[in-house]
């Protein structure tokens, strides 16, 4: 169609069954979306104890994704998406050799000169190691920005500015929550 369009793909492999891989893309007036991934049904190797032990096979995948819409004038929301179904996999087939995936959602306002967001942003550690170092959720982050328009400030010239943030760190099952407010 005009606006969307779609691609599949086929990875073949020598060792390994097949990877199917897909995108689709879909533009709007006000926004967009894509989406990629990949799903297999392959084994690999893990290390137990320093040893390394071959998993069986199973379903292993990753789906990326990015979304943006204006809503009107002043507001815009949005997504950033990143995903895999293990720690191995984006390595093991060479789409990203990143040791952190993030996912974001996130609503900004723009006013004049004026600017806030709200978002929730999680992680996905896909380092490969024994031990799971435990990531810590942003849930959520708010920050509002006000600035003055230049010489707003009677008698003195200048302008003003302010801001404000809350910032919310979540790790799961271990008493380290955050909470933290500026102003």
């Amino acid at each position: 169609a005009p606006e969307t369009d779609a691609t599949l793909g086929l990875r073949a492999f020598t060792k390994e069954n097949p990877l199917l891989l897909g995108q689709v893309r879909h533009n709007w007036d006000d926004g967009f979306l894509r989406l990629d991934g990949g799903i297999t049904y392959a084994g690999r190797i893990d290390q137990v104890a320093g040893v390394d032990v071959r998993q069986d096979e199973e379903f292993r995948g990753h789906v990326t994704g990015r979304g943006l819409w204006n809503l009107n004038d002043l507001w815009r929301t949005g997504f950033n998406l990143e995903y895999a179904s293990d720690d191995q996999y984006m390595r093991q087939y060479d789409f990203r050799s990143d040791d952190i995936l993030s996912n974001e959602l996130y609503a900004e306002r723009f006013e004049g000169r004026n600017y806030a967001v709200a978002r929730v942003l999680t992680f996905q550690d896909i380092r490969i190691r024994d031990e799971r170092i435990d990531q810590p959720q942003v849930l959520p982050e708010l920050v509002a920005s006000f600035i003055g328009e230049p010489d707003a400030v009677p008698l003195v010239g200048g302008r003003w500015d302010a801001e404000a943030s809350f910032l919310g760190l979540r790790r799961d099952g271990n008493d380290q929550d955050i909470n933290r407010f500026s102003l």
